[in-house]
């Protein structure tokens, strides 16, 4: 007779055997590994396309910064101390500012002038972000990734960022830096 437990271990052991057989398919090098820090930062924007956004609004968002690559003779891919002062350094690029879109701004004598329908905006330059696209959290997310790769260490091989605009909702974006093998070639 099989008993209620001996079906539950059962179960247990078909998702282990499941989940055994997808992390089969992917297999990391012996001296490869992944780390990640965090740290928040502050912005606002507005959205003028957007049924919901179109109003300027601020997020604080959570910055998770993952990166992959060879585990160095000091053990560690990288510090983490000096990953979370790079990830720091670039997010202080977005902290507590505005980050719009390069069409509504004009530069005045060091003032940015932001414009789009009922919004008109003088800030000083140093607290305007500008982008090439409108600032969604996936555009802010490519321009911090962007600042991160030229900051990453030759033994890395990608690097990822994850960044929230709230509870429950964020983007991820993955550059790939170089082949794990790169050093051999």
């Amino acid at each position: 007779m099989v008993t209620r437990a001996m079906r539950r271990r059962s179960a247990k052991l078909e998702v282990h055997a499941k989940y055994s057989a997808i992390g089969s398919d992917y297999t990391m090098e012996k001296n490869e590994a992944t780390v990640y820090v965090q740290a928040s930062f502050d912005y606002s924007h507005f959205l003028p396309e957007h049924d919901r956004c179109f109003p300027l609004h601020g997020h604080t968002s959570l910055a998770r910064m993952e990166v992959c690559g060879s585990i160095g003779a000091g053990g560690m891919v990288i510090d983490f101390g000096d990953a979370k002062r790079v990830l720091s350094e670039v997010l202080s690029a977005f902290d507590h500012k505005l980050v719009t879109n390069r069409r509504y701004c004009k530069a005045e004598g060091g003032r940015i002038i932001v414009s789009h329908g009922d919004y008109a905006f003088a800030l000083p330059a140093d607290q305007v972000c500008i982008l090439d696209g409108e600032g969604t959290c996936e555009n802010i997310n490519d321009a911090l990734l962007g600042l991160l790769v030229a900051r990453m260490p030759d033994n890395a091989t990608s690097v990822s960022l994850e960044i929230s605009e709230g509870a429950n909702k964020g983007s991820r974006r993955t550059r790939r830096l170089r082949s794990p093998r790169w050093a051999e070639l």
